[in-house]
């Protein structure tokens, strides 16, 4: 009995010694000072708008100006980072599809086509040769530039002025015997393979009119 009692007092008594001895090592720091405090704070302040501004660049970044002075001003926490996009450069390594993005001409160039291989119709207006296009697919509005752009080279722009004539009195050019632009494309026609087209209900109709 009197044995524990010993024990307990000389544990209490070195409980009480160990209280007053300074940790140096604790899970928990401190500031020994308020103004300590503050300017850490206002550091961290600062370097919250520092990255605020970045762009994962390491370029210039907007200079910060005056010192925060209350928790207010301070900025929000960094909850996420979004870094700066990869080039692309695995579509250049691998190669794009040609087709898979829109390709337009200009409105004249679809025009010239059409009096190039359809001498003899009645030509579309530049309104109607713009909603013609849109209907077209890539392939062939590049064929179709390729091809005015040939024939405003050579200068010959029905292709057939060596077999057909010109009908001065009608005011416009007889159809061709031998149109070589024709043929060409034609040919283009039965070589580049099938188009996938999506139509929708009441577009057949129109798409007879097309002159291709």
């Amino acid at each position: 009995m009197i044995v524990g009692v010993l024990q307990h007092s000389r544990l209490s008594l070195r409980n009480n010694l160990l209280s007053w001895i300074p940790r140096t090592n604790s899970a928990y720091s401190k500031f020994p000072t308020v103004e300590a405090e503050i300017a850490y704070w206002e550091q961290a302040a600062g370097m919250q708008r520092v990255l605020s501004f970045s762009d994962a660049r390491g370029g210039s970044v907007q200079k910060t100006s005056g010192a925060t002075k209350s928790a207010k001003d301070m900025g929000a926490p960094v909850l996420y980072y979004e870094p700066r996009l990869l080039p692309d450069y695995r579509d250049r390594q691998t190669g794009r599809d040609p087709n898979s993005t829109e390709y337009r001409i200009p409105t004249k160039a679809f025009v010239h086509w059409h009096h190039l291989v359809f001498p003899e119709r009645i030509h579309p207006t530049l309104a109607e040769a713009s909603e013609i296009m849109k209907r077209l697919s890539n392939r062939d509005l590049r064929q179709m530039y390729k091809m005015s752009r040939r024939a405003l080279k050579t200068e010959n722009l029905a292709g057939c002025v060596e077999v057909g004539f010109n009908d001065q009195s009608h005011g416009r050019q007889s159809p061709c015997l031998d149109n070589k632009h024709r043929r060409k494309w034609e040919k283009w026609l039965l070589s580049k393979g099938p188009d996938v087209a999506i139509i929708f209900e009441g577009e057949e109709e129109e798409l007879d009119d097309l002159p291709v």
